[in-house]
């Protein structure tokens, strides 16, 4: 059988796209608006057209490629921020975030895929104009399925829910997921990294930076973590002083910013960025940025390659055809 063929929009760094690789499929386009991440994108998936377009107002070239590739699917992961319940006070780029939701209608329209995935953060669901939405994609003769997924459940060692739309051209989807046993956060850890660690009352604050002390908060997050968990945990630098977390358990989500210090009987330290692609579920040869900051700006803004092909495997029967 022939494997389907798919293009990644609003591509980011490739977790879309590399799940589709795992799950036998064929990556044919790729589209992100930022030359960074779709330069990483390329290094990694060399195979597919790469397009720097902007999807709120694509142009002939990506209407073209979408009608002349063939494409068996479409994955497609619209900014998430405007749906993020930790947005804020709402802004104007919020709307604007949420309003680039639509281009999946006129994606669906110009591919004509046989199916299709849209990740998202679970706060799409109350989007007020997202019955809306659905109805447009129906009237293309999609059926549609709203799946919540948590990756903790499909074997990644870190919490990750997301929402994910999965339609079909002419059915509706019924998804069976199956669930495994979660994984530890601590299977993921490099205990004899050989990056210095450093005493707990110092930390380190990233290149250039050097070696400073460590907050009052701090200490006292580490203080609650030694009661609880003994000399290994973690915490994270974003919530309250009770934070500390049992490394036993998968992680916490990762985000696009550096939230987690990880505490031994060594000293602290960051979390590094092979470990962060384990914990996202890529593979650990998959080329990042050189530098953490933009590496870890594109894997916690990234959909879990892990997730992604359970999804395709299950949407697809496991072989990858349409």
């Amino acid at each position: 059988m022939p494997r389907a063929k798919v293009g990644d929009l609003f591509c980011c760094m490739g977790g879309s796209s590399q799940g589709a690789v795992q799950a036998g499929c064929q990556v044919d386009l790729a589209v992100d608006l930022e030359p960074s991440v779709l330069s990483v994108h390329q290094a990694n998936h060399p195979e597919a057209l790469h397009l720097a377009e902007d999807l709120s107002a694509p142009s002939d070239t990506l209407k073209q490629a979408l009608g002349d590739l063939d494409l068996d699917g479409l994955l497609i992961s619209p900014p998430c921020p405007g749906h993020a319940r930790s947005r804020g006070a709402e802004q104007p780029e919020h709307g604007s975030s949420r309003s680039l939701t639509w281009s999946v209608v006129w994606a669906l329209q110009q591919a004509r895929p046989s199916f299709f995935v849209v990740e998202n953060v679970v706060g799409l669901l109350k989007w007020e104009e997202l019955t809306a939405w659905r109805k447009a994609i129906e009237d293309l003769g999609y059926g549609v399925s709203f799946e919540v997924v948590r990756a903790q459940d499909l074997g990644l060692p870190q919490r990750r829910e997301r929402l994910f739309v999965v339609g079909e051209l002419g059915s509706s989807p019924k998804l069976e997921l199956a669930h495994v046993p979660h994984v530890a956060a601590d299977t993921v850890i490099d205990w004899d990294e050989p990056r210095r660690w450093n005493p707990v009352d110092n930390a380190f604050r990233g290149p250039g930076t050097g070696i400073k002390s460590l907050s009052q908060q701090s200490l006292r997050r580490i203080a609650h973590g030694r009661k609880v968990y003994g000399d290994r945990f973690y915490y994270n630098t974003n919530k309250g002083n009770s934070t500390a977390r049992d490394l036993s358990r998968p992680l916490w989500t990762v985000s696009c910013v550096e939230r987690f210090v990880l505490v031994s009987e060594q000293g602290t330290r960051a979390f590094t960025v092979p470990e962060y692609l384990v914990f996202m579920g890529f593979p650990s040869a998959y080329i990042t940025p050189s530098r953490k900051q933009k590496a870890l700006h594109g894997l916690g803004n990234a959909v879990s390659p892990l997730v992604e092909q359970a999804l395709l495997d299950e949407l697809l029967g496991g072989g990858g055809s349409p």
